[in-house]
Order: C-alpha cells, then sequence, then structure tokens
C-alpha cells in the first residue's frame, strides 16, 4: 500500500501512468496519487488501460496555513477511500459527485499559490540581484511543466537550474531566502 506519491503534474518524475504501472511491479495492491494541490493527474488515468487488480483511492496534498498556529504551513493528505472502486469507477465517481467541488477548492488554493510564486521571485530578485524576471520563469513553466495550472517551488527550482544559477534542486532549497521567505 502506497498512499501518499506524486505524479509529473505536482513535484513526481514519473507519469500518473508510471506511477501505476511501477505500483503494480512491486507488487502494491492499494495506490493513492495525492499530486499537490491538483487532481490534473486522474484526468490522464482515464487513458490507462492496466490489466491488474490494483485500487487505486483519489486523494490531493492540499496546502493550507494554521492561525492557530502563527500560519504555519501545512499540507494535508486527503484521501476519498469511499471511491476506491477500482481504477476506472474509482475516476468515474471521482468526476461525478467530487471533482467540482474540490476542484474549486484546487483553483483558490493555486490563484493563492501564484501570488506567493511571483513574491518568490521578486525576493530572488531583490535579495540575490539575480537577472530573472517573473515573465521569464513563466514563459518556461508553461513549456517544461506538465501541469500549466500548477506553480510551485520545484517549478522555480527546475528554472533556476536551466539558468546555471544552481546546480541541483537541493542547492535551491538550501538558500537563506527560502527559509526566510515563508511561503
Amino acid at each position: 500500500m502506497d498512499l501518499h506519491t506524486h505524479t509529473v503534474y505536482s513535484d513526481g518524475k514519473l507519469s500518473p501512468d508510471q506511477i501505476v504501472k511501477r505500483a503494480i511491479d512491486h507488487q502494491i495492491d492499494v495506490l493513492a496519487i495525492t499530486d499537490h494541490d491538483t487532481l490534473e493527474s486522474y484526468k490522464h488515468l482515464t487513458q490507462s488501460d492496466f490489466q491488474s487488480n490494483i485500487t487505486i483511492i483519489p486523494g490531493v496534498e492540499l496546502s493550507t496555513k494554521s492561525q492557530l498556529l502563527h500560519m504555519t504551513d501545512f499540507h494535508l493528505v486527503v484521501l476519498f477511500p469511499q471511491l476506491a472502486l477500482g481504477q476506472r469507477k474509482c475516476i468515474q465517481h471521482l468526476k461525478q459527485q467530487y471533482y467540482q467541488k474540490l476542484q474549486h477548492i484546487l483553483s483558490k488554493n493555486s490563484q493563492s499559490r501564484t501570488k506567493r510564486m511571483k513574491q518568490l521571485i521578486q525576493h530572488l530578485i531583490t535579495e540575490n540581484q539575480l537577472n530573472i524576471s517573473w515573465e521569464e520563469f513563466f514563459e518556461y513553466h508553461l513549456v517544461h511543466d506538465k501541469n500549466k495550472q500548477l506553480i510551485q517551488k520545484y517549478s522555480i527550482a527546475k528554472y533556476l537550474i536551466s539558468k546555471k544559477i544552481v546546480d541541483t534542486v537541493y542547492s535551491y532549497g538550501r538558500w537563506n531566502c527560502f527559509f526566510l521567505f515563508t511561503m
């Protein structure tokens, strides 16, 4: 059982089909794809055809803040086990019952995330005198990221690597500005 996976539609490296195939290859019988703030991967699972008894539980990892803990960021893994009826039925029920409502919430999260990422780019420019811009980053994002609606720190890291500003995602995460700049 693996109830917390990410695809290329979030900060993972595999497509939804590849995640499912890998789970089958490793004899995982229950799988949840829980991309950050998006259900995009489930749109693409409908195109796959797996001859297996794997059960896919729809899920998402929601980004939120706690006012009780001074606006601390949290990532909540939300699963819909009642929809775990096998791959095809599961996806069909997700779209029918929850997709519209959840998509509305995720859209609001996406708008908030985009605003924070713009602030982060501006912070990088100001604090580190980087020769980058939001517009240039956004162009890069549209060309290179699978999920055009989800902008995240991982996307910025890939952009900085492409500009040879950092060597790896790890070095991106070590910059002081990311520890000081609360997302």
